[in-house]
C-alpha cells in the first residue's frame, strides 16, 4: 500500500507539473504517451512478481525453521571421547550397548556439529560457521556410550551446561563457561570440572583425584570415595554432603566451607585458615591420622560437621 501511494503521489506530481507549464490538453497527450501512466497503474494495483514471493518465503522458512531430532551411531569402537560444544546442554551417559551413539538437535536448515572418528577416539565440536538464534536451553546433545572403562572422556559447553553420569575411565573431565556441571556415579583414576560463572555438583564419585574449580558459583560434593580432593571457589561456596575423601585441600576467595564429612573429627589432622571471618575448626596435628584436611578462606566462614 506504501509503494501504491507513493506511485501515484509520483504521478500526481508529474501532472501537476506539466499541467502549470502547458495546456491540459498537451499534458494528457504527453502522460498518454509516456511510460508513466502505465507504472502508476501496475505499481498501483498489480499482484507481487513471482520473484518478490519467492524472497518472502525464502524469509519466512529460514527465521521459523523447525528443530529436527538427529543421530549418529559410530561406526568403530569408542575409547575415547571428546566433546566441544556452544550454546547447548551435553548429557554424556552409557547404556548397555554396543556402539556409542550421539543424539542432539538442530535446525531443519542448519548443520550445527562435526562428528568424526579417528584411532578410537569419537569427537564431536560446534562448527565454526553455525550461528544459533535461539536459547541454549532449546538445544540438546547426548552421547550414550557403551558401559566400560575409557582411557578419557571430555566434555565442555560454552554458555551450556555438562552431565557426567554412570561412567567408567582413567580421566573424566567436565567443563562449562556460563553453565553447570553434574558429575553423578562417576569412577576413574581421576575426575575434574571446571566452570566459569555456574556451579559444580559431585555425587557418588569414586576417583583417585577428583579436582573442582569454579568461578562466581558453588561446588557441592555428596557421599562419594576420594583419595584425594582439590577444590577452590572464587566467591562462592564449597559445601559437604557427608562426603568422604582421605586428604582435603580446599580454597574459598570469597565465601564459605561448610557442610557434613564422614567419619569423626578425631580421624582427621587439620590446618583451618580464615583471614576475615570464623572458623569452627581449630589446627591440629594428629600423628597417624587417617584423614588430613587443609581448608583456607580469605573473606567468610568455615562451619564444619563431622558425621561420626
Amino acid at each position: 500500500m506504501k509503494k501504491a501511494n507513493l506511485s501515484l503521489l509520483i504521478a500526481s506530481a508529474a501532472l501537476t507539473l506539466l499541467c502549470g507549464c502547458v495546456p491540459l490538453q498537451m499534458a494528457e497527450a504527453a502522460l498518454k504517451d509516456s511510460d508513466l501512466l502505465d507504472a502508476v497503474r501496475n505499481s498501483a494495483f498489480s499482484a507481487p512478481s513471482e520473484n518478490e514471493v519467492k524472497v518472502q518465503n525464502i524469509a519466512v522458512s529460514s527465521s521459523t525453521s523447525e528443530l529436527v531430532q538427529r543421530s549418529y551411531t559410530a561406526q568403530g569402537e569408542v575409547r575415547r571421547l571428546d566433546v566441544e560444544a556452544d550454546n547447548v546442554s551435553i548429557t554424556v551417559k552409557s547404556a548397555e550397548i554396543n556402539r556409542a551413539v550421539v543424539e542432539y538437535n538442530e535446525p531443519a536448515d542448519r548443520t550445527l556439529y562435526t562428528i568424526s572418528e579417528r584411532n578410537g577416539e569419537l569427537k564431536i565440536e560446534t562448527r565454526k560457521d553455525s550461528r544459533l538464534n535461539r536459547l541454549s536451553d532449546e538445544y540438546t546433545l547426548v552421547v550414550t556410550l557403551p558401559a566400560g572403562e575409557y582411557e578419557s572422556i571430555e566434555a565442555s559447553a560454552d554458555n551450556g551446561s555438562v552431565t557426567l553420569q554412570g561412567l567408567s575411565g582413567w580421566e573424566i573431565e567436565g567443563d562449562a563457561d556460563n553453565g553447570s556441571v553434574i558429575l553423578q556415579n562417576l569412577s576413574a583414576r581421576e575426575v575434574g570440572a571446571d566452570v566459569n560463572n555456574g556451579s559444580i555438583s559431585a555425587q557418588e564419585i569414586t576417583a583417585d583425584k577428583l579436582s573442582m574449580d569454579a568461578d562466581n558459583g558453588q561446588i557441592k560434593l555428596t557421599g562419594s570415595s576420594i583419595l584425594l580432593l582439590e577444590a577452590e571457589a572464587d566467591n562462592g561456596e564449597i559445601l559437604f554432603d557427608k562426603a568422604s575423601a582421605t586428604v582435603l585441600e580446599c580454597e574459598v576467595n570469597n565465601g564459605k566451607i561448610s557442610g557434613t564429612l564422614a567419619g569423626s573429627a578425631s580421624d582427621y589432622s587439620v590446618r583451618s585458615s580464615v583471614k576475615l571471618g570464623s572458623s569452627n575448626l581449630t589446627s591440629t596435628q594428629r600423628t597417624g591420622a587417617a584423614r588430613s584436611l587443609a581448608f583456607e578462606v580469605e573473606i567468610g566462614d568455615i562451619d564444619i560437621q563431622f558425621a561420626g
